[in-house]
């Protein structure tokens, strides 16, 4: 058994028989796969290219894969029932498919051009009063026959009986809709500044869906969550349509985009332990335009995405559509940042309860000290401004020193009275203390040249409300598994995962 290179990225793997390099079609062949890829399946090359990759170039088995993945993650974001990740994809009239079923193979060859594809979505949208979000997959498990799919359709679809509606089709696919929002960049010493009314349309090719603020009200029904102590999600209400998550669960993690090594397979990972926590809101540092667009295509149906771009790499949130409703964000540039480094602000509610979620990505290094200390005394005092009704949750890469001779919360000004570490309120495990860890993580570790540091770089921090509206239930780590066939994690650093209940 050969050690070969997996796809053409530089993960290590294990396999059998030829190598996947012995696997790759000249430049130009490739190009042309990418292409055809991103026209059936209406994404990009750079998403194109991810997942043929990881299939040895093979462009029904890269199609077949990419729709099974957006099924899975369609599903999810319904609210019908939690679907697994990877499990059996459900057939035409929304049935879980039978284990014993063969899996879908698509014929390339009886796929038409681009333009061919998009009237055919055309007329099974017309003809079905659905959305193409529908229209697509039943189209490619008939092999593009528009007939056939129309049938069996209408024969035992869930989705045909479904009114059609002006603007909004499903707050979680939202295509068009009205949202109070303003994206700007704000003033530092400024206070709220006036919300701007616009319409949100978004480019299909990034999926960047704002969170509808139309109190929807719908929340996705879980028994409990993945991975950790399992809690009951859903308040008593007054009726099924007002249905309220009672757990609260938010996720911040540097993705670690600067690193090229494998950065397509591991972004796939960051957006399945994604989907496995099912995290409320989603905190990111080190985006680049690759991680964004597997980020935005695997999970924009889910949720709405806000990003700090100022520079090469940046910072995001992401809000669940069904649970977080969207009030506006907001960015702060740091004046004297040399590094393109901002504070990304957005304000919204949960379950009723006003929620301010701040992140950013620090000053590096060690030339980057006095500005970090500068950044992060600026963080606590946006932290501090937000009115007292408001839960505020502050999280990312503070690249936050803590040794005998320098700590940088300290000389930041220290901590603020009413403002909570979370790693100390979970008792301060040592387990979960280091967040880039070069004695437990490759990734890090590969980066250092001799030693083994280890770091709390990344912090977690809570302003609670006047109300005191959420307790604390749970601190812990995200993204500790390895990437699947790899030796690497999906990051250098450790996410950190936190769930709140409402009180």
């Amino acid at each position: 058994m050969a050690t070969t290179r997996h796809g053409g990225d530089s993960d290590d793997v294990e396999s059998d028989g030829d190598s996947f390099e012995s696997l790759i079609p000249p430049t130009a062949e490739c190009a042309l796969r990418c292409q055809r890829f991103a026209d059936v399946t209406g994404t990009n090359t750079a998403i194109a290219q991810t997942y043929l990759q990881d299939r040895a170039w093979n462009l029904e088995l890269s199609v077949s894969a990419y729709f099974m993945e957006m099924d899975d993650v369609r599903s999810v974001s319904t609210g019908e029932g939690a679907a697994v990740v990877g499990g059996p994809v459900p057939n035409d009239a929304g049935e879980p498919a039978q284990d014993n079923e063969e899996p879908m193979v698509i014929d390339v060859d009886a796929i038409p051009d681009a333009k061919g594809c998009a009237e055919m979505v055309a007329k099974f949208v017309e003809q079905t009063g659905t959305n193409s979000d529908i229209a697509v997959p039943c189209l490619v498990r008939h092999n593009w026959n528009l007939e056939s799919s129309i049938r069996t359709f209408r024969d035992g679809s869930p989705h045909r009986s479904r009114p059609p509606q002006p603007q909004l089709t499903n707050p979680a696919r939202g295509l068009t809709t009205e949202v109070s929002t303003s994206r700007k960049r704000a003033n530092w010493g400024s206070d709220d500044a006036p919300v701007q009314k616009k319409s949100i349309s978004e480019d299909s090719a990034s999926s960047t869906r704002t969170a509808s603020s139309n109190g929807d009200g719908d929340s996705i029904s879980r028994s409990s969550r993945n991975g950790d102590p399992a809690m009951p999600n859903l308040g008593s209400g007054d009726g099924p349509g007002n249905l309220q998550p009672t757990l609260f669960r938010l996720i911040t993690w540097n993705i670690d985009g600067l690193d090229q090594q494998g950065i397509g397979i591991r972004t796939q990972e960051v957006v399945a332990e994604i989907l496995r926590k099912d995290p409320d809101v989603v905190l990111l540092q080190e985006v680049v335009q690759e991680s964004r667009d597997i980020l935005t295509a695997r999970l924009g149906s889910v949720y709405g995405f806000h990003f700090g771009e100022q520079a090469q790499y940046y910072t995001a949130i992401l809000l669940k559509k069904r649970t977080v409703q969207l009030e506006r964000s907001d960015l702060f540039p740091y004046p004297d940042s040399t590094m393109g480094r901002n504070l990304l602000t957005v304000m919204a509610s949960w379950s009723g309860i006003p929620m301010t979620f701040m992140t950013s990505h620090l000053e590096s290094c060690k030339e980057g000290t006095k500005e970090r200390h500068a950044q992060l005394a600026l963080c606590f005092q946006r932290m501090t401004a937000q009115n007292a009704v408001r839960t505020v949750l502050f999280g990312g890469d503070l690249n936050a020193r803590e040794t005998l001779r320098e700590n940088d919360v300290k000389i930041a000004g220290g901590l603020p009275a009413n403002v909570r570490d979370l790693w100390v309120e979970g008792g301060s495990r040592p387990e979960v203390r280091y967040t880039w860890d070069c004695a437990t993580n490759v990734n890090a570790g590969a980066l250092i040249s001799h030693g083994k540091p280890r770091c709390r770089f990344d912090r977690l921090y809570l302003r609670p409300s006047q109300q005191q509206q959420l307790r604390f239930k749970f601190f812990g780590f995200a993204g500790i598994d390895k990437v699947p066939h790899s030796q690497r994690y999906a990051s250098d650093h450790w996410g950190l995962m936190s769930d709140f209940e409402k009180v």
